[in-house]
């Protein structure tokens, strides 16, 4: 018996183990997928069976009204939303002191917000994105007074550290950059 054959076991017992927790899990959580595969994750993913049974449990106990109607008597929707405020602000580890969140329908509609933030400026914006980024995200290109392509994230890694002179900003502008990054490369 080789040294090697030791770890090759504990690799498969490794595999294994996490493929019978996925198991169990879809078969947990995603009942309605039973001797089915699913490949249709384009604009989202299905939602898990114990997150809709919380969802419509919360829709039942609480009624939930605009957050802006009465500031006086803070609603359990004004207080829902706080709370997902700091919890989505802590996630980042910033100060709420000196950050905020804005709510959007999607990821478009809040690519949409921050570009036309950026087109308002009067040089306007120069854009630098990752290759994997969102498709809403590679259309900002076309706003953009220069844009460029990030191709891998070590391009991307080297670019942050100043060490990728391709696309640094002019000498003399005074154009803000926009960097868009997709959390999932």
């Amino acid at each position: 018996m080789n040294a090697s054959d030791g770890k090759y076991r504990h690799d498969d017992h490794e595999r294994l183990a996490y493929n019978d927790r996925i198991s169990r899990m879809r078969k947990l959580e995603y009942p309605m997928l039973k001797g089915l595969t699913y490949l249709d994750h384009g604009g989202t993913t299905l939602a898990p069976k114990s997150l809709l049974e919380s969802f419509c449990n919360e829709m039942q106990r609480n009624l939930l009204a605009n957050p802006h109607s009465d500031s006086s008597n803070p609603s359990v929707t004004a207080i829902m939303v706080e709370q997902t405020r700091l919890a989505v602000l802590d996630m980042f580890n910033a100060n709420p002191a000196y950050f905020d969140v804005v709510f959007t329908a999607n990821a478009t509609g809040a690519i949409k917000l921050v570009t036309e933030g950026f087109s308002g400026q009067d040089e306007g914006f120069d854009y630098c994105y990752h290759r994997n980024s969102h498709t809403s995200l590679v259309g900002v290109r076309e706003l953009a007074h220069r844009s460029h392509c990030l191709a891998s994230n070590e391009e991307t890694e080297d670019w942050l550290a100043g060490e990728n002179r391709t696309f640094n900003a002019e000498p003399l502008s005074r154009r803000p950059v926009l960097f868009a990054y997709p959390a999932q490369s």
